[in-house]
C-alpha cells in the first residue's frame, strides 16, 4: 500500500471510529508503520504487517481505549498521574500510537512516559524510531531494557504511577510482578490498564486481596467495547493499588 492510500485509510478509520485525526498525524502513523514493517525483516516485532491490519489491529487497538478510559472508568484522570509506563512494549504498542494521537495536545503532555521491555532489540527500535521524530521532543521519554518486576529508578516520582499493559503474560503472574514493583520503587499509589482480549475472565476480588494482602487497599473495574464496525471485540481491565501501612 503507497503512503497516500494509507493516510486515506487511516483518516477513514479513525472517523469512523469517532477518532479525530489530521493529515499531520496520519503521515507520522504512516512513518511508524514504515519503520515497524523494515525493522520486521531483520528481527521479530509483530505478526501483523498487513497495512488495514496495523491500522485496525495495532493503531487503533492501542488508542481507542486509552482515549476512552477516562468515559468508562469512574474517577479515572490522567492528570492524577506522574509516570505512564508501558510494560512489555514490544514495537511500542499501546504507548506510541497514543503519544502520535496526542502529539498536538500539548495539555496532556506533562507526564514522565516510561518503554519498558526486556529484549534489547525491541527497546533499541523504539530509542531509534523516538531519536528520528521531533514530534516526540514533546514528552518527556526514557526506554529501559528491563522486566517491570526488576525496574528501578531513583529518579521515579513516587506517588502516583499508571502502568500500561497489552497482550503480556498470564493475568495472575502479571499482577505479581506488578506488586514486586511496587515494593522495588516504594510507590504509594498504582493503577492498571489492562487491555484484554474478549474472552478475558475478570479476576474475583479474593484472588486481588490474596496478590496484595492487608498492606494495601484495592479496587477495580472493567468494560468491553466493539470498533471497526463491530468486527472487533476488545475490554480493558483497570486495577487501582494503594499502600495503606507504611513501607
Amino acid at each position: 500500500m503507497n503512503k497516500n492510500l494509507f493516510i486515506k485509510e487511516i483518516i477513514s478509520n479513525f472517523q469512523d471510529n469517532n477518532l479525530l485525526i489530521n493529515e499531520q498525524k496520519s503521515k507520522i502513523f504512516y512513518e511508524f508503520y514504515e519503520y515497524i514493517i523494515n525493522e520486521n525483516k531483520k528481527y521479530n516485532l509483530t505478526t501483523i504487517v498487513e497495512p488495514i491490519d496495523v491500522i485496525k489491529k495495532h493503531f487503533l487497538d492501542s488508542i481507542l481505549p486509552l482515549v476512552e478510559v477516562s468515559n468508562k472508568i469512574k474517577n479515572f484522570n490522567y492528570n492524577n498521574y506522574e509516570n505512564i509506563i508501558d510494560f512489555g512494549c514490544g514495537a511500542g504498542f499501546p504507548l506510541m500510537p497514543y503519544l502520535i494521537y496526542l502529539s498536538d495536545q500539548r495539555s496532556k503532555l506533562n507526564f514522565d512516559y516510561i518503554f519498558v521491555d526486556s529484549s534489547k532489540k525491541k527497546i533499541a527500535f523504539i530509542t531509534e524510531f523516538i531519536s528520528n521524530n521531533k514530534f516526540l521532543n514533546n514528552f518527556d521519554i526514557l526506554c529501559v531494557q528491563s522486566r517491570l518486576e526488576n525496574l528501578h529508578n531513583k529518579n521515579f516520582k513516587h506517588e502516583n504511577t499508571l502502568v500500561l499493559g497489552r497482550a503480556i503474560t498470564k493475568f495472575n503472574q502479571l499482577i505479581k510482578y506488578i506488586l514486586e514493583f511496587i515494593k522495588l520503587n516504594a510507590i504509594s499509589k498504582l493503577s492498571f490498564i489492562y487491555l484484554t482480549g474478549p474472552n478475558f475472565i475478570k479476576p474475583s476480588r479474593a484472588l486481588l486481596k490474596n496478590c496484595f494482602g492487608s498492606k494495601y487497599e484495592i479496587s477495580f473495574d472493567s468494560y468491553n467495547y466493539e470498533y471497526a464496525n463491530k468486527t472487533i471485540k476488545r475490554g480493558v481491565f483497570y486495577l487501582e493499588i494503594k499502600r495503606i501501612t507504611p513501607n
